[in-house]
């Protein structure tokens, strides 16, 4: 199933919203990806929150801005397309084995 997955600045926090909902400016949510995998999704969160602990706690560091984390989401979903890239080869050479 997927999602659409939101941050605030202002909050410095993650929402996820149905693809058909508004989205909800009130708070400062900006969508960063309007189309993710849940599974995804709640991985990319845990990984922000390791990298960025102020986003968990009230620490003086600054919270990440928008652009920040609109990076920090495209080189997630790239480093996962690499992975499965490289599990796809894997599968590719072991089955080719088998068959020659």
């Amino acid at each position: 199933m997927n999602t659409r997955l939101e941050y605030s600045q202002l909050l410095g926090k993650f929402t996820q919203a149905n693809t058909l909902d508004t989205t909800d400016t009130t708070n400062g949510y900006k969508t960063i990806c309007s189309l993710i995998d849940v599974e995804r999704a709640n991985r990319f969160i845990v990984e922000m929150n390791i990298r960025y602990p102020q986003l968990n706690t009230s620490t003086p560091h600054p919270i990440p801005t928008l652009q920040e984390i609109k990076s920090e989401i495209f080189q997630f979903i790239k480093r996962d397309i690499q992975l499965l890239e490289q599990e796809m080869d894997k599968r590719f050479r072991r089955r080719s084995k088998l068959f020659n």
